[in-house]
């Protein structure tokens, strides 16, 4: 019997466990009709109502948050989320100012002070003079606070992993592109901050 191809009737979710209906009787659905189906979906939903995009990027913007909260819900020594995303983004984009770091994690500059100096006591960032402004102070990462970071990571990974190995090889592609997909869209909007 040749692969079912999608019709009106036949669900997302029969598609995703390999069937689709035909004249009554299971068929075989083929990956690129699973495939077809869900961009079909996706493509109505995002067209409904002129107000597709914004509606995905609400979803997206919810969702993305939570999962870097719920997977990040780790054993850090005690740190925030603030903590890790401050290293994250001292090794990513290199020294800088506390008042900058305030104002990215949007935070008072007191706050930030006051956890870069608890990052510090842990070895984890050094503060020296900017070159450019001698009352100023940069922050920059440690090796010692590069390695604490790869431990968070790992483990927030090691949270996840279960959950992706009870996906399908469809789904798990899927993740794969999607997060390509998120990092083109991070880099576009720190390209145009605003």
């Amino acid at each position: 019997m040749p692969p079912a191809s999608v019709s009106d009737s036949a669900s997302v979710s029969e598609l995703r466990a390999g069937r689709s209906r035909r004249g009554g009787t299971p068929a075989k659905a083929s990956q690129s009709d699973v495939i077809r189906a869900k961009v079909s979906l996706v493509s109505e939903k995002l067209s409904e109502n002129g107000s597709g995009a914004d509606a995905l990027a609400l979803d997206l913007t919810r969702v993305t948050g939570r999962f870097a909260r719920v997977a990040g819900r780790v054993a850090g020594g005690g740190f925030s989320l603030i903590a890790w995303r401050v290293l994250a983004e001292l090794e990513q984009a290199g020294p800088m100012r506390v008042s900058a770091l305030a104002h990215q994690q949007h935070v008072a500059q007191p706050s930030m002070t006051g956890l870069v100096q608890r990052l510090e006591g842990e070895g984890w960032v050094n503060r020296a003079p900017d070159p450019a402004d001698g009352r100023a102070t940069l922050v920059s990462v440690t090796p010692a606070g590069v390695e604490a970071l790869e431990e968070y990571r790992a483990a927030a990974a090691a949270r996840v992993r279960p959950h992706l190995d009870a996906l399908s090889d469809f789904d798990r592609a899927t993740l794969a592109r999607a997060a390509e997909l998120m990092q083109q869209i991070g880099d576009g909007i720190d390209a145009r901050p605003g």
